[in-house]
């Protein structure tokens, strides 16, 4: 059973019995941000054009994520299972070419390497950017792009607050939903076997490139599970890098 969803002013802590809940563990640590309170941003690392804002905001404040600009947080050291549930507004801005290869704004994880898996409406000659989105995967300190390694995810873009959660389940691997439907409900579009992201040290909210046709993106109410190491592991976290 789900815990009840609670609105906080400042980041909270709290411990929750969780037993049988996605697996995770007997108990787990739930971390809450929902940007109202003045030290909203106290643990994150932000770089950029990042800053609370009431403009677009479910309720009192929200997190803009303007282009070029990154919002990082971490919670652990070591990669584990748990849960990240983040509130993502996309006015579905589209690049006028959006064949043209882009690495839009972008959130999701990030793992104990740096190594980042993040859904965005990711633009390339393979993709949709401007009517749908991916997953994109890579480590900024390899000058890696994230849209050499992509899955298309098959779910159309919406000019709305959404929900996304990543779930690590520690014995299952990475189920990713938009407002609670998973996204392999009906068709099998997402394959954690093809990620090397196997569990999450925190999150990541990233922004578009930064030119004349770039989009500001808004996040709400982030929440955060953290479960136990994870058993398994996706195959190409097994194999050598390519």
């Amino acid at each position: 059973m789900n815990p009840k969803s609670r609105r906080f002013r400042t980041p909270v802590m709290r411990v929750l019995m969780v037993a049988g809940m996605m697996g995770i563990s007997a108990v787990a640590e739930e971390i809450t941000f929902n940007f109202d309170g003045d030290d909203a941003l106290a643990r994150w690392e932000i770089q950029g054009d990042a800053a609370i804002g009431d403009a677009q905001a479910r309720a009192g404040k929200a997190l803009r994520v303007g282009p070029g600009a990154r919002a990082t947080i971490r919670f652990r050291d070591s990669d584990g299972a748990g849960e990240v549930k983040i509130w993502v507004y996309d006015d579905g801005t589209a690049p006028s070419n959006p064949k043209e290869s882009r690495a839009t704004a972008h959130w999701g994880v990030i793992n104990a390497e740096g190594r980042i898996l993040a859904v965005g409406p990711f633009c390339a000659k393979y993709l949709g950017g401007d009517k749908s989105y991916a997953t994109g995967e890579y480590t900024p300190s390899k000058r890696e792009n994230p849209v050499w390694k992509v899955q298309w995810l098959g779910v159309d873009r919406a000019a709305q607050w959404r929900e996304w959660t990543f779930r690590f389940d520690p014995e299952a691997g990475l189920t990713i939903l938009v407002d609670g439907k998973n996204v392999n409900a009906t068709h099998k579009r997402f394959d954690w076997d093809k990620s090397r992201v196997g569990g999450f040290v925190g999150v990541v909210i990233a922004g578009d490139k930064k030119d004349n046709e770039s989009q500001t993106i808004w996040v709400d109410d982030v929440s955060v599970t953290l479960g136990e190491a994870m058993k398994v592991q996706p195959e190409a976290a097994t194999k050598p890098a390519e």
